[in-house]
């Protein structure tokens, strides 16, 4: 048998005794497929293949997403509605939540605020306009991490 793995990286075991797969036998064959069933991680190299366990390899979470990510992940996560994102995108104007905790700001902290999210067109997770949000939304560390990973994947 003869394991191939196309250009996106999906592997194909195959009977085909042409050229340009691994040769694998039956007790590989069945080790492949135990390693699957237990979710760990399938690596060809060169002529040669290995396993890993996922968590050994974690993925970050993305430090920045863009706006039109925000508003897509902020509405899916059920933080503002459809019509608030809508808005907030078309118009500027922000949702009734995060309108309300700006109003109890400082005018300095207000204007502050009010000018970032107007010019933003990127996000950060430590930037003034994404700390405001996790107040506002009592997101913590793991709940922005999500947040993030989430929307990137749009």
């Amino acid at each position: 048998m003869q394991l191939f793995i196309d250009d996106k990286g999906y592997g194909t075991l195959s009977t085909s005794t042409g050229g340009g797969g691994i040769a694998v036998t039956e007790a590989q064959i069945a080790g492949i497929m135990d390693d699957i069933a237990a979710r760990k991680v399938f690596a060809v190299k060169g002529k040669g293949f290995s396993t890993s366990d996922r968590a050994a390899d974690p993925v970050a979470a993305p430090t920045t997403i863009t706006k039109t990510q925000f508003w897509l992940q902020a509405r899916s996560a059920g933080l503002v509605t459809t019509e608030e994102a809508v808005t907030a995108v078309t118009t500027g104007t922000l949702p009734a939540r995060l309108s309300e905790a700006l109003s109890a700001r400082s005018d300095a902290e207000q204007a502050d605020l009010q000018i970032t999210i107007a010019t933003l067109t990127t996000i950060s997770m430590g930037d003034t306009f994404m700390s405001f949000v996790a107040e506002v939304y009592d997101l913590d560390a793991d709940a922005i991490d999500a947040f993030f990973t989430a929307a990137a994947a749009r």
